[in-house]
């Protein structure tokens, strides 16, 4: 099986891969540690919140998005589950965020503070999944030999429960791929900020949005934003996630 996968990943920029081998090769990252504090007020000093406007742009903070989100994530459970050797899985995630990032800028919403310590990347509505093909061809072809194959394989496993469980919401949905705070940062308002500005367009265009995430210290921090859970199961055995969906303003206020 190893090999036959191998084989494909070799041929990807001439194989229909889109529905088949790459259902989703990405998600869930919501990642921030609400501790003591689930209020997550908006303290003084926290930065303005800018999109990014292009890949140039992009480009000349890239290095310091990357470090942010490879601390964001170093011990959020879905990496630790796919990234398993603690001393290589920061630099896999700096190597794994500057592909989606690139991803992002070219068909998503890429959002950050000001300070850069922190950012969102968002999909939709019209194409809320994934063109998986595009995003191997932005760096992921090489996924098995910079992060390994078994942490590939892993990955694929996951991802591919999700997407069966997207495709199922409505075909128009915003969707919050990564949403990433520096930990020293966290606990600051932030992540709330990476979030109005599609929450507050989703509102004014009627549409849902749509998420993953696996602690339960994000559950109740997206439950204050209006997000309600359509399915909570496990992953790796032991690994608790949960799919969650913002409801229409109409439907909330009912």
């Amino acid at each position: 099986m190893a090999f036959k996968l191998t084989i494909i990943i070799y041929e990807l920029p001439f194989a229909n891969l889109n529905q088949r081998l790459f259902p989703r090769l990405v998600s869930v990252m919501q990642c921030f540690t609400f501790k003591g504090d689930k209020k997550d007020p908006i303290m003084s000093g926290t930065p303005t919140i800018r999109q990014i406007a292009d890949k140039n742009d992009l480009a000349g903070i890239m290095d310091r998005l990357t470090h942010c989100l490879s601390e964001a994530f170093y011990n959020d459970p879905y990496y630790v589950y796919i990234m398993q050797n603690n001393s290589k899985r920061r630099s896999q995630l700096i190597w794994w965020f500057r592909i989606l990032l690139t991803y992002g800028i070219r068909n998503g919403l890429i959002f950050v503070t000001s300070d850069l310590k922190g950012a969102s990347i968002w999909f939709g509505p019209e194409k809320p999944t994934l063109d998986n093909i595009e995003l191997a061809l932005s760096g992921l072809i090489y996924y098995p030999f910079k992060v390994g194959f078994a942490n590939f394989l892993r990955m694929l496993d996951v991802s591919t429960q999700w997407e069966k469980i997207h495709l199922k919401q409505p075909k128009r949905n915003y969707y919050l791929m990564v949403i990433g705070v520096d930990p020293a940062y966290q606990r600051k308002g932030y992540g709330s900020l990476l979030m109005q500005n599609v929450l507050n367009k989703a509102d004014q265009e009627g549409v849902i949005c749509y998420l993953e995430t696996v602690t339960a210290e994000n559950l109740l921090f997206y439950k204050k934003h209006d997000f309600i859970p359509i399915v909570d199961k496990s992953f790796g055995g032991t690994n608790r996630y949960w799919i969650l969906t913002r409801r229409l303003r109409i439907q909330r206020k009912l």
